[in-house]
């Protein structure tokens, strides 16, 4: 199965977003089998289209957003649980945590610099009080990538999902908003 030039750095990069988020790695022909279910194969069945992906696409949304190697492994790794939850052996083994809607909000569309620090601040604060094991789940996978740089300030940042990667039954528990 030949992989178009234009998208070898993009699969580089999904794996190493998967890789990142503590995802294994090693069953690579079932990832790329994935990513053809994911993408487009148009008219040449040989050959796989990894900027368009039908579970990324919304209206509205930019192209460079549909090559988004961290949107890509997000709903890679959706697929995966779900497979799993309808076989029944879905395992999250950590409790799940989520921010205040408002606050990613600010983290994917700041008004300004200054919002966007505030933001990041609340961020870190909220989850530096939580006794890991955890995971963060935002609400969309937008999310990820702005709560990923944030978290970095933590010693130990916690793996990061979007709500839409969990099994439906999976229990989220909010983080009440801060009094500010």
């Amino acid at each position: 199965m030949p992989v178009p030039r234009r998208a070898t750095p993009l699969l580089s990069a999904c794996l190493r977003s998967l890789m990142v988020h503590g995802d294994s790695t090693r069953n690579l022909p079932r990832i790329l089998w994935l990513l053809i279910e994911a993408g487009n194969t148009g008219a040449d069945s040989d050959r796989v289209q990894l900027t368009e992906s039908p579970h990324l696409a919304s209206a509205g949304m930019s192209a460079a957003v549909q090559r988004d190697p961290q949107l890509l492994a997000s709903a890679l790794r959706k697929q995966i649980a779900e497979e799993s939850w309808r076989v029944g052996s879905a395992d999250l083994g950590v409790p799940c945590v989520g921010l205040p809607i408002d606050l990613e909000n600010a983290l994917i569309e700041p008004t300004d610099e200054d919002a966007l620090a505030q933001a990041e601040r609340r961020a870190v604060e909220m989850v530096s009080v939580i006794d890991p094991p955890f995971q963060v789940v935002t609400h969309s996978a937008r999310g990820l990538k702005p709560l990923q740089y944030a978290l970095l300030a933590l010693p130990t940042p916690p793996r990061l999902v979007a709500s839409q990667e969990l099994p439906p039954d999976t229990e989220l528990y909010r983080l009440p908003r801060p009094v500010p």
